[in-house]
């Protein structure tokens, strides 16, 4: 069935092109002040991520983890909160399923950039030694980085 362009038409069909267009409303500001209008998408089960308990629970998600950019404080943050849905939002046997909440998380970094890091913690004295030791220890080697004195 074919639909003309020039006038709209709402029915069931899926395929109508009018039906798959957004729709928008248009609202005048309600301040005396200012005689603005403003031009709202009207909200429905597309736009609003809220609407089931399924699509909610991933926005959330979304709204907790899928931040862009990668600064310490990030990678820590998401491992916290994945932890939290993890311990509180999932039955055990769902806790252990490994496609899901992996032993280990993975992070890709450039060497350049942390061969550079770690020389400025180094310097600042935020290199605690102490705290996994192997693993400093087998990046300052990796890295061909001296030894921290401390």
């Amino acid at each position: 069935m074919s639909y003309p362009l020039d006038k709209r038409i709402v029915n069931g069909d899926p395929n109508n092109p009018w039906n798959l267009a957004a729709a928008y409303q248009v609202f005048e500001n309600e301040d005396s002040s200012s005689s603005n209008l403003f031009i709202l998408q009207k909200p429905d089960e597309n736009t609003n991520m809220f609407t089931n308990f399924g699509t909610s629970f991933f926005a959330t998600c979304l709204l907790l983890t899928a931040m862009k950019d990668n600064d310490d404080s990030y990678l820590i943050m998401k491992a916290e909160y994945l932890a939290k849905i993890e311990l509180f939002y999932l039955l055990p046997h769902q806790r252990r399923w490994k496609s899901w909440f992996p032993e280990v998380m993975y992070y890709h970094a450039s060497v350049d950039k942390t061969r550079k890091m770690i020389k400025e913690m180094i310097e600042n004295d935020k290199w605690h030694i102490n705290e996994f030791p192997e693993l400093k220890q087998n990046l300052l080697n990796k890295f061909n980085i001296n030894k921290p004195n401390k």
